[in-house]
């Protein structure tokens, strides 16, 4: 209440229920709105400040800025150290842990037998990121479509409101052989709906950022993400020189004892990961969930916040490989669509070290797609899914015809066919294709000195 500035970590919650979340480093919350019919007290805490409680109404989305007032303590005795203590590796029990999990990764490597393959699903989602009906007035290109409120839906790990427009779902058999480090991809199933083919800037934002999505593998010492390289945590000699490590508390997750690890770069500058480490706490040195992300400081464009939360889980053979793999990122692009969520979601099944003939694995490229992969079945994706999509992740279809379908919008896609495709088409109507075809539309017009 005096500095104005910021406070992180605040504990935010309705009074009398487990609902709640915390403040980010910019002091930003998102708490869902509660579905009674009555008033809620929402309570704000954080050690050294005073409680403050705020009541709310139900199921009325509201922006709620408060400020907290110091909580004032006597005390009896102050230390004062004259200044921090300096990071030192040697006789570090957190980089002594770690550089036991470093040497112990290979043989817990998949990529240590001589074949390997997998089930792969990965669905992508891009979204409007903390929609509101004031989004669509401070919008120029969507003013006037109000329809959209009509797909808007929190985000159950964000708390946020989102409308998707963009979804992507892709199943795949992944074969991977060590003799040539060669890796192949066997698409049984794709599907995709996109509201942004039709909005300028739309391409840029799907190649730009949908091709850098990638599965991160921490057990590789360095990967290519968002055009950065970046260091695994576990990644060697290089991930002790740039990471600063330290021991957190010894946790139960899913009835294993782990000790969790704190890592960030030890240059805030560098362009690394932050986030947590779980390890098994016995002889194995077995990662056993990841949760990471970029740092503010790392100056990625476009990247606000990126998280990542990774599941593993140990073969009977003795392997330790990722089995769940969630990467949520919160873009900040132009000035047409300002606020992008992206999720990444993958889940993969079905490990297999077997031989893999050669006729399987040998074709041109890095992916090929069988018959009918782009016109699989609702029933097909059903099953395919891990989970279920939520009812406007289904009907992006949908909204996109509703989109489309406005006299103005129609005019807009026509002008621009005729500009990045230099042909005329005689039929404005996709279920009456046409023709007759005029182009190269440039070619014909022209004039000579």
């Amino acid at each position: 209440s005096l500095t104005r500035k910021p406070v992180s970590f605040v504990q935010v919650y309705y009074e009398g229920s487990s609902v709640g979340t915390q403040t980010d480093e910019r002091g930003y919350y998102y708490l869902p709105t509660p579905s009674s019919n009555q008033t809620a007290t929402i309570i704000f805490s954080s050690i050294e400040y005073n409680p403050k409680k705020i009541t709310v109404k139900a199921d009325t989305p509201q922006h709620i800025n408060i400020t907290l007032s110091e909580h004032v303590r006597l005390l009896s005795e102050v230390t004062v150290k004259p200044r921090k203590e300096r990071y030192r590796r040697k006789n570090n029990p957190a980089v002594e842990l770690m550089q036991k999990v470093i040497a112990a990764k290979k043989s817990r490597d998949m990529r240590s037998n001589d074949y390997a393959s997998h089930e792969k699903y990965a669905r992508t989602m891009l979204a409007l990121n903390e929609f509101t009906v004031e989004t669509l007035e401070q919008n120029e290109n969507l003013k006037g479509k109000s329809f959209l409120k009509n797909y808007a839906e929190i985000f159950p790990e964000t708390g946020k409101t989102i409308v998707p427009i963009s979804i992507e779902e892709k199943k795949t058999t992944e074969l991977y052989r060590k003799s040539d480090d060669k890796s192949k991809s066997i698409v049984h199933g794709h599907h995709a709906e996109s509201l942004l083919d039709v909005l300028s800037a739309g391409e840029f934002i799907e190649t730009k950022f949908k091709d850098n999505l990638k599965d991160i593998d921490i057990y590789k010492d360095e990967m290519v993400l968002l055009e950065h390289n970046f260091i695994s945590p576990i990644g060697g000699n290089a991930a002790i020189r740039i990471y600063h490590y330290a021991l957190g508390d010894t946790v139960d997750l899913n009835g294993e004892k782990c000790i969790k690890v704190v890592f960030s770069p030890g240059n805030p500058q560098d362009v690394g990961f932050s986030g947590f480490l779980y390890i098994l706490a016995d002889s194995t040195y077995r990662v056993c969930r990841a949760k990471f992300g970029v740092p503010v400081a790392s100056g990625i464009n476009f990247v606000e916040s990126m998280d990542v939360d990774q599941e593993y889980i140990s073969l009977p053979s003795g392997e330790q490989i990722c089995n769940k793999n969630r990467m949520m990122m919160q873009l900040k692009l132009t000035s047409y669509i300002s606020k992008i969520f992206v999720d990444y979601n993958v889940s993969y099944s079905d490990w297999s070290f077997a031989p893999i003939p050669d006729t399987e694995i040998e074709f041109l490229g890095d992916e090929r797609y069988e018959k009918g992969a782009k016109d699989r079945s609702n029933e097909y994706w059903t099953q395919s899914r891990p989970d279920t999509l939520s009812y406007a992740q289904a009907n992006v279809a949908e909204m996109k015809r509703k989109f489309v379908d406005q006299p103005a919008i129609k005019a807009m896609i026509y002008g621009m066919r005729v500009v990045l495709d230099n042909y005329l088409e005689t039929s404005t109507n996709p279920n009456k294709p046409s023709k007759v075809i005029i182009g190269p539309f440039f070619s014909m017009l022209g004039h000579s000195d």
